[in-house]
């Protein structure tokens, strides 16, 4: 487990550096994430889905046979590759990190960003769900355009990560303000997408009734450790902007778009307490994650004065998070040993 905990401490150089020097801090993040994505892209037997995808990358396009469109013409073009599984992961990891990038280009302080995600969104999310990480890398890019007021940009990202992953598809309501407060200017466009939507559930309806069917009945569980811990963890997060909603809302209008999330918290989390959809609950929660990011670095950007101390409360949050997962977690044996195609752990 030694090489997960070095990547989880790495980021304190850019901690460190963005307290004495800030002319590195770039350049620190910049060799972390190069590193990361080695670290994620070519693993090698490592993680949830590793055998899975890598003894079931599919071999010959089939447009009308996957509902993840870009993720089925990624996979095929990794199985012709003479790369295999390794292009696959590394192209995702360069998503999600470059995302993670972009993300940090919104705060003064960004050490803070790479901590919160190395627990569940790299480990969990990156490394155990593959195509959900690319999904995830284009939904912080839409969130990202979305705070700098490039609404058309930052739909056309959270389309394009609905094609890696449709999971992704009730995140839209991030857009339903918008929609509202500009309808008649915008009315041809939303019938548009309206019209597109309806075809394309026509087209994939059968492919829909087995996506439901695999998550709502084959796999759900009627519990699930995970998925009521990372509930919680949304759940406290959702408090803690609750208190800080007006501070936030102040500083950037934009950021009401943190609502979406905490209402999806609390839907989850009803969700979970009174069904039996554990695994489609936990599915949808993983992306939570990214409203946690975006959260903890608006209230250091609030709280400059107190950096330190919010950065050390966030770290040993997130570093407990990290070693109960791997103490507890039903499925961490597949983490463990780490190998990497390239190099010998």
């Amino acid at each position: 487990m030694t090489i997960y905990f070095i990547f989880f401490l790495l980021p304190l150089l850019i901690f460190l550096s963005e307290i004495f020097n800030k002319k590195i801090v770039k350049f620190i993040i910049k060799l972390y994430l190069i590193l990361l994505c080695i670290f994620i892209g070519f693993r090698h037997g490592v993680g949830g889905d590793f055998y899975s995808y890598s003894l079931n990358l599919p071999n010959k396009l089939s447009i009308l046979g996957d509902l993840n469109l870009l993720n089925h013409i990624l996979s095929v073009i990794s199985s012709l590759s003479n790369f295999d599984i390794y292009l696959y992961n590394f192209i995702c990891s360069l998503l999600i990190c470059f995302s993670l990038y972009k993300l940090s280009k919104l705060f003064e302080f960004k050490s803070q960003i790479f901590i919160i995600s190395f627990p569940i969104l790299i480990i969990i999310v990156a490394m155990g769900f593959t195509k959900q990480s690319a999904s995830a890398a284009f939904l912080i890019l839409s969130i990202t355009y979305f705070i700098r007021e490039k609404k058309f940009l930052s739909f056309f990202m959270m389309f394009i990560g609905s094609l890696f992953h449709i999971a992704l598809i009730p995140f839209f309501i991030i857009y339903l303000k918008v929609i509202i407060n500009n309808f008649k200017k915008n009315i041809y466009l939303f019938l548009t997408l309206i019209f597109l939507l309806i075809v394309f559930v026509i087209i994939y309806y059968e492919l829909f009734q087995n996506y439901i069917f695999a998550y709502l009945i084959d796999d759900s569980k009627p519990t699930s450790q995970g998925a009521l811990v990372r509930i919680f963890i949304s759940l406290y997060t959702s408090l803690i902007y609750i208190y800080f909603r007006k501070q936030i809302i102040n500083y950037n209008k934009n950021y009401y778009i943190l609502d979406y999330f905490v209402f999806y918290s609390f839907l989850f989390f009803i969700i979970l307490m009174f069904s039996n959809f554990a695994t489609l609950v936990d599915r949808l929660n993983l992306y939570l994650v990214i409203f946690q990011v975006i959260l903890y670095s608006v209230i250091v950007e609030l709280n400059k004065k107190h950096f330190i101390l919010i950065f050390f409360y966030i770290f040993l949050i997130y570093g407990l998070i990290l070693i109960t997962w791997f103490l507890f977690a039903n499925h961490s044996f597949a983490w463990i040993p780490y190998g990497n195609v390239l190099f010998k752990f």
